[in-house]
C-alpha cells in the first residue's frame, strides 16, 4: 500500500500563498515598468494645428503693409496648445503682413480680423478704426481663391487660401489680375517651424515624456 500523503500544515499553506501573491505582485510591477518604459520611449507629442494662409489688403490702389506692432503677435506671448486664447488661434508674426498663422481648427477670417481690431462685412471694411464703405465711386470686394464673396462672415481659414480684400474703383479684370499676383507664401511657411517659442518649435523634454507616462 502507498503511504498516505502527509497533509499540508497551516504554516506551509500560508507560505505557499505568500509566494503566489508575491509572484503576482512582481509580475504586475514588471508589467507596469515595461508599460511605462514603452510609453517613455515611444512618446510623440501631439502637434497642435499649425498652418498658414495668404492674404492682401488693397485700399485705393495701395497695398496695406500693416507696419504698426499692434497688428502682430509677439513671439514671446505664444503658448503651446493654448487654443483658449483668441490671439493665439490666428495672427501674424514678425511684420510679415501677407501671411496668416492659424493654430486652431475652425478659425474664421472674421475671428482673425477681430484679433487685429478689424472687421469685414458686405460693402464695409474696418481696418483698425479706419472705415471704408461702398459709395458710387468705390466698392469693397472680397476674393477668396478667385471666388467673389459678399462678406467674410463665417468663412473658415483654410491652409494656403488666397484672400484679397480690395477697396477702390478697380474693374473685375483688374481685381482678378491682382488676386492672381498674390504669392503663395503660405506654402513655404507650412514647411517651416513656427517662430521661436510657438507650438511648431516646441522641443520634446524629459518632463513631457514623464508627464505622458502618468497621463
Amino acid at each position: 500500500m502507498k503511504a498516505a500523503k502527509k497533509p499540508t500544515s497551516q504554516p506551509e499553506k500560508t507560505e505557499n500563498t505568500l509566494v503566489i501573491v508575491n509572484s503576482i505582485l512582481i509580475g504586475v510591477l514588471v508589467g507596469l515598468v515595461l508599460f511605462a518604459l514603452f510609453r517613455f520611449i515611444t512618446y510623440k507629442p501631439d502637434h497642435a494645428t499649425h498652418y498658414h494662409a495668404n492674404w492682401q489688403v488693397w485700399i485705393n490702389g495701395q497695398q496695406q503693409m500693416f507696419p504698426e506692432p499692434a497688428f502682430y503677435q509677439e513671439v514671446a506671448s505664444c503658448s503651446i496648445n493654448d487654443d483658449s486664447d483668441p490671439l493665439h488661434r490666428a495672427h501674424m508674426h514678425n511684420n510679415v503682413y501677407d501671411v496668416i498663422h492659424v493654430h486652431a481648427n475652425g478659425v474664421t477670417y472674421a475671428q482673425f480680423l477681430e484679433n487685429i481690431n478689424s472687421s469685414a462685412q458686405k460693402g464695409y471694411v474696418n481696418l483698425a478704426g479706419k472705415v471704408y464703405q461702398d459709395n458710387p465711386e468705390n466698392k469693397v470686394t472680397y476674393l477668396l481663391n478667385g471666388r467673389k464673396l459678399d462678406s467674410l462672415s463665417g468663412i473658415v481659414i483654410r491652409s494656403e487660401d488666397k484672400l484679397l480684400i480690395n477697396y477702390g474703383s478697380e474693374t473685375d479684370a483688374e481685381l482678378i489680375a491682382r488676386d492672381n499676383d498674390i504669392p503663395n507664401k503660405a506654402s513655404e511657411y507650412n514647411l517651416k517651424k513656427d517662430p521661436a517659442s510657438c507650438s511648431g518649435d516646441h522641443t520634446t523634454t524629459l518632463q513631457d515624456r514623464l508627464y505622458n507616462i502618468v497621463f
